[in-house]
């Protein structure tokens, strides 16, 4: 089956995230973005507004200066099971989905849209300067240690010598793409059991351009969607793929 079209029955995403970014000249008030607050109660009903900080590190002779700044407020609402969220700042609004993952054109596709509409339908369209899309994947793999070759197509940065076993590592690259995105990679080991070892494979794909029409959005998110399914199908092999069809 093409890369694009598969569907696992058990996929190992652990949280999938969407930030949409907005052009705007000053961030959105707190007045504003509170407006939220009730078109969002009936779906998303426990909700909480935190203050959000910049944080800056200065290194100096006398000693490491901590100066924070704030930047404003941002509505953080969850469903009643914990599984979705939606925040909102004075910048961007971000669209979570945690396990279990419904879906691209199943449901997560269409959750993000709806979302986005309903903050301009509450305080006006605004214009997209960054869309990204990001899948964090926790991959069990039955042994421990790892004979790595056997359950990814990419190779770690370590020598293989006599008796020695992986310990942890953590990898990070960037790839520019086509289409002014770039992809983000992140791979990181977890602490091992007996049995089993894991790993997380964090891909992140960003749109950044030229501010765009809010209209523009449902082929922002093909954009960015696109290369998570090529990406992560070549990073893995058929012995994982295998596991991922299992059903639970």
């Amino acid at each position: 089956m093409a890369a694009d079209q598969r569907k696992y029955s058990n996929p190992p995403i652990q949280e999938a995230i969407c930030e949409v970014h907005f052009a705007l000249e000053q961030p959105l008030s707190s007045d504003k973005i509170e407006q939220l607050k009730g078109r969002w109660k009936g779906d998303y009903p426990n909700q909480t507004i935190s203050e959000e900080k910049n944080v800056h590190l200065q290194m100096r002779a006398e000693g490491v200066r901590i100066d924070e700044s704030k930047q404003g407020q941002r509505l953080i609402c969850r469903t009643g099971d914990g599984t979705r969220l939606v925040q909102l700042s004075g910048r961007f609004v971000a669209i979570n989905q945690l396990k279990p993952y419904p879906g691209w054109e199943e449901g997560y596709r269409k959750t993000i849209l709806a979302r986005v509409a309903d903050v301009e339908s509450e305080i006006g369209a605004m214009p997209i300067r960054r869309t990204g899309l990001r899948y964090i994947n926790n991959i069990e793999i039955p042994e421990n240690p790892v004979t790595w070759e056997n359950w990814f197509n990419f190779a770690l940065p370590f020598p293989k010598l006599e008796k020695s076993l992986l310990a942890n590592f953590q990898m990070h690259f960037e790839q520019l793409l086509p289409d002014q995105c770039k992809l983000l990679v992140n791979c990181v080991s977890l602490p091992q059991t007996n049995e089993a070892s894991f790993v997380i494979l964090d891909l992140d794909v960003i749109w950044e351009g030229q501010p765009v029409k809010s209209a523009q959005l449902p082929g922002l998110l093909e954009r960015v969607h696109a290369p998570h399914r090529l990406a992560f199908e070549a990073y893995i092999t058929d012995k994982l793929r295998e596991r991922f069809d299992k059903k639970l």
